[in-house]
Formats: C-alpha cells, sequence, structure tokens
C-alpha cells in the first residue's frame, strides 16, 4: 500500500484524503475477453478496456494525474495538506493494506495542535448515471455518503438424526432449511424510504412537475411510490437491507438423508436498521422455527457506515466541483458495497 503526503500551507488545517486502491479482483476468463484484460487496450472510443479500469485504477490514475497537472501549472503547495491512501488488498477486505494506513493516517493527525480528524475521505463510489429518475434525462452525480453494511449470516439445522433414505421421515432437515430459506425471500427486511425522499427533494428545482407532486403529497402517494422502488431490484436495495442465501449444503451419499443442513445468507444492511443483532432478530421472526440456529460471522462483519449529511460543507465543495468538470448536478446515494474507507 502506497500513503502519500502533499503538505499544505497551513499545516493546522485538518487533511483531505483522497483513497483509491490498487488491486483488481481475478479474471479465470481471460480467453473470453475482447481484450486482453491487462493490456489496458485503448480502442477508437478512447475506452480503456482492462481489469481493474473502473475498480479501482482510474481513481488512482487520475488523483496523481491531477497531482501533476497542478505542479506543472505552477501550483507548489495546496491550501491543506492532502493525503494519498492506496490500498493494496481492498478487493478481500483491505485488512493489512487500508487497515495498516488508517493507523499511520491517524499517529499522524495526532500531532496536530488543532484537529485529529480528516476534513474530508473520498473513496472510489457510485457513478454519473442517466435515467436514474423518472423523467430525467440528464445525467446525475451520485456521491455516496453512507455504505451499507455487511453481514454473512451461517444457517444451520440439526433437529434430526441421520437414517437411510429407504425409510424417510415426515420431516428432514433439509425440508426445514428449505421452508426458513423460502421465508426469508418471500417476506425480506422492511423498506426505509427517508434517503430515498432526501436524495429526490436534493433535485427539487430538475424534477418533472409528478414526481413534484409526489414529494409534495406523500401522505397519499407514499405506498405507491414504495412499490414502485421495490419492484426493480437495483431500487429495492437501495431502500431496504438486501437478503441472499448464496450458499447451500446438506447430505454426503445419495442414499443417506443428511444429520445437518445449512446455508449462509449474505446481508447488505442498511443504515436505518443499524446493525447485525436486529437483522438477525427480523430473520428469527420470519422464520419462526427454533430448530434454525442462526449465527452471525463477526470475523467479516462490517456495520453501516456514519452518515454524511447532505448539507455538509464537503459536499458543496463536490457538487460545485461536478458542475464545473462534468455539468451534473450532484445527488447523495447508498453505497450497496463497501469500501477501504471502513477502516478508517
Amino acid at each position: 500500500s502506497l500513503l502519500y503526503e502533499w503538505k499544505g500551507q497551513d499545516p493546522e488545517a485538518a487533511p483531505v484524503m483522497l483513497c483509491a486502491h490498487l488491486d483488481v479482483v481475478p479474471t479465470p476468463n481471460a480467453d473470453r475477453w475482447e481484450h486482453e484484460p491487462f493490456s489496458g487496450h485503448i480502442d477508437e472510443n478512447d475506452t480503456v478496456w482492462g481489469r481493474g479500469a473502473i475498480d479501482n485504477k482510474h481513481n488512482v490514475i487520475s488523483q496523481l494525474e491531477a497531482v501533476e497537472r497542478l505542479l506543472n501549472s505552477g501550483v507548489k503547495q495546496p491550501s491543506r495538506t492532502v493525503l494519498f491512501a492506496m490500498g493494496h488488498d481492498e478487493e478481500i477486505g483491505g485488512t493489512e493494506g487500508a487497515k495498516s494506513l488508517a493507523k499511520e493516517v491517524a499517529h499522524r493527525l495526532s500531532k496536530l495542535q488543532s484537529s485529529s480528524k480528516l476534513a474530508l475521505i473520498l473513496d472510489e463510489g457510485v457513478f454519473a448515471v442517466k435515467g436514474l429518475v423518472p423523467g430525467i434525462s440528464a445525467p446525475m452525480g451520485l456521491v455516496g455518503n453512507v455504505e451499507k453494511g455487511y453481514a454473512e449470516v451461517h444457517m444451520t439445522v440439526d433437529a434430526l438424526p441421520p437414517c437411510h433414505s429407504s425409510l424417510p421421515p415426515k420431516e428432514t432437515n433439509v425440508g426445514i432449511l428449505a421452508r426458513a430459506i423460502d421465508r426469508l425471500e418471500k417476506r425480506p427486511m422492511p423498506c426505509h424510504l427517508d434517503a430515498y425522499l432526501n436524495a429526490l427533494a436534493s433535485l427539487s428545482s430538475e424534477l418533472p412537475w409528478f414526481l413534484g407532486m409526489v414529494l409534495a403529497n406523500l401522505w397519499l402517494f407514499k405506498p405507491l411510490l414504495k412499490a414502485v422502488l421495490l419492484a426493480q431490484p437495483m431500487s429495492a436495495g437501495v431502500c431496504r437491507t438486501s437478503t441472499a442465501v448464496t450458499i447451500v449444503n446438506a447430505g454426503e451419499k445419495i442414499n443417506v438423508i443428511p444429520g445437518l443442513a445449512e446455508a449462509w445468507i449474505n446481508h447488505r444492511i442498511h443504515p436505518d436498521d443499524i446493525n447485525s443483532d436486529r437483522v438477525v432478530a427480523y430473520d428469527r421472526k420470519v422464520i419462526g422455527d427454533k430448530r434454525v440456529k442462526l449465527k452471525v460471522n463477526m470475523d467479516t462483519y462490517i456495520p453501516p457506515s456514519p452518515v454524511s449529511a447532505p448539507d455538509a460543507e464537503t459536499l458543496h465543495y463536490l457538487r460545485a466541483t461536478l458542475q464545473t468538470a462534468l455539468n451534473v448536478p450532484a445527488v447523495p446515494a447508498l453505497m450497496s458495497g463497501n469500501t477501504d474507507t471502513r477502516w478508517y
């Protein structure tokens, strides 16, 4: 991992930290790529082809290129210190990269007289996208001001002993587990609309008339708005804790009914659901069967991040930057994935 420091004119001003990561995910099907995944091929449309081009090499290069351009334009020092933190293992949790960088950053901040906090942390995030809001065709710059939490929940059933398949009982561990999974999928976590409504409110001057009418009359339209959002996986993921059963295991022999059936649930925790305790309590209530045991893997658990206020001063800087550079409005957004900022 790398940590660069560009000292500012005011050594006591709280620094700004720009983050990125150097590692990328594997390429198990490299032969199926249109261009070799590590070639950095640039096509006729100036599109860069390569593993990590948008996760997260573009961030690394953009930050370094911005510094080079500022230096070449005569800027020798920014007004405040800028830190550049580039982790090497973000894709596998940042436990050796950003976690170590965070300790070093905290050590440097402890030497400041006026502040022991950063003024701003800016890491990889969402994109400038089109078609996000009905009636608005222009792109919008989504600024992630909060990250969902992450929880792996191990679900096990061992209520009945193993037995031979020639004498099947009325109920099996596999059947109990299957019913639990079915109930979880049919009754997902509740919807939280406040963050989405705040994002729409930040676009109030650009909203089409029908959305303005919806926002002004939520007492009438809120159930309809909720139904529309929950109908699509993308918008549903913004409004609630997601529940996905990703691994299911049971049995080793075709003629033996297993004495253990297990599954893993992957939850991305909405900030309004606060922590894994609340999520697991909801799971237990929905499953309604004490024979189904649930346990959170605390080694991989990540609580939802603190929320950066949509009206924070730093967001005004980002809004001005997006307007100047891309001519797009800045809209607060929920990050469904997790980044190295969890360590800062």
